[in-house]
């Protein structure tokens, strides 16, 4: 159930293809490449994809080209002349506007400029929609817009830089930033360490007793070591062997975030994790008898805060220095040596981005949206 005060429409034609854009100018968001981030009729092989299979753009908005045409409010018509700021379309019209491309149309149809119409009791196949929130004052007045969630009054500013996908919540910590989780893959609180991964695993690993039990069940004696297949491979061997995506990042099918948590979750990447650690303040702290740093945000970003336990890391069959160190994996390999992949280490005297063995055991804590 949506808080109070809050609204949900399709967007405007200008909202649609600010949010397709991302902050980019070129014919295709994200990356530039289409093929990277959408289906069209080069790739799709004549059907429709489940959502979030490409890369998201660079606000984490996954399929906003290609797949389905999605359905915008604005009433179809010619631009008119001379700037306009916002503009709604004209008040009554026959066609609605459609925006995006799908999968049984070229690459050209899939530019972010691009507009197509539709009457409104037309169906098809590849005619979707997305829907938009906004957030409107719910009580009193004056400077700061308000709404009320759990009984309490928060500001709009605040409540915007949350989301919850999936049951999962997230919090931004600086402006531009993800949405960082606020558990590891496998917790139920904060402090919780969670599931231990090799780079590239999307099982996730619980130590029980003096074994390490495999979270679907598959394996009761796992070894962290001899069981990583992206042990040893290079970065273009990863990415014809589809480990990887071409922007050099954990496919979506090999990323621990999405795999377990779906919706726009994803692992960060190195560039998220060294921000993170320049972009925050860390105050070592223990918390509910774990031991690990508290990250909060900053300026108008202070009320926010995410816990990362100090989970240790594992070698073969054991966990090395839980309540003292903490190990989390980025999505992104080491270029320069096939053995290694990047990820963030911290200890009560510092924290800092480096590169490590695949084959180590570490926790994951997911974000969304952003990716840099």
């Amino acid at each position: 159930k949506a808080p109070a005060g809050w609204r949900f429409a399709l967007p405007t034609e200008v909202q649609w293809e600010y949010a397709c854009r991302a902050g980019t100018t070129g014919a295709f968001g994200g990356s530039g490449r289409l093929d990277d981030m959408g289906w069209h009729t080069g790739n799709s092989g004549g059907k429709t994809h489940p959502v979030a299979q490409k890369t998201p753009n660079a606000w984490g908005l996954y399929d906003m080209h290609g797949n389905v045409y999605e359905w915008c409010a604005d009433w179809f018509a010619m631009y008119p002349g001379g700037a306009a700021t916002d503009p709604t379309g004209p008040a009554s019209g026959i066609d609605r506007v459609l925006r995006g491309g799908s999968s049984w149309y070229d690459p050209r149809f899939c530019r972010s400029a691009l507009r197509f119409r539709g009457a409104t009791d037309l169906r098809l196949r590849d005619f979707g929609f997305r829907l938009l929130a906004t957030v409107e004052p719910q009580r009193g007045s004056g400077l700061q817009s308000a709404v009320e969630v759990n009984g309490g009054l928060e500001s709009a500013a605040t409540l915007a830089r949350r989301v919850t996908d999936n049951g999962h919540e997230g919090v931004q910590l600086w402006e531009g930033g993800p949405y960082w989780a606020t558990t590891n893959i496998g917790a139920e609180r904060p402090e919780d360490y969670g599931l231990y991964f090799w780079w590239g695993d999307t099982v996730g690993y619980r130590c029980e007793g003096d074994a390490w039990v495999a979270s679907d069940g598959s394996s009761r004696n796992f070894e962290f070591w001899a069981n990583t297949p992206t042990h040893g491979k290079s970065e273009s061997e990863l990415k014809r062997s589809g480990w990887l995506t071409s922007t050099g990042v954990l496919a979506p099918a090999h990323d621990a975030a999405h795999v377990h948590w779906g919706g726009a979750w994803r692992m960060p990447t190195r560039g998220e994790l060294d921000a993170l650690c320049i972009n925050c303040d860390w105050t070592w702290t223990t918390q509910n008898g774990s031991e690990g740093y508290l990250v909060r945000g900053r300026g108008s970003y202070s009320t926010n805060s995410i816990f990362l336990p100090a989970a240790g890391g594992c070698y073969g069959t054991s966990l090395y220095d839980a309540g003292s160190d903490g190990g989390y994996w980025s999505s992104v390999p080491d270029e320069g040596d096939s053995g290694y992949a990047w990820g963030l280490y911290f200890d009560s005297g510092g924290r800092s981005s480096g590169s490590y063995y695949r084959s180590r055991g570490q926790s994951v804590r997911p974000v969304q949206g952003f990716a840099n």
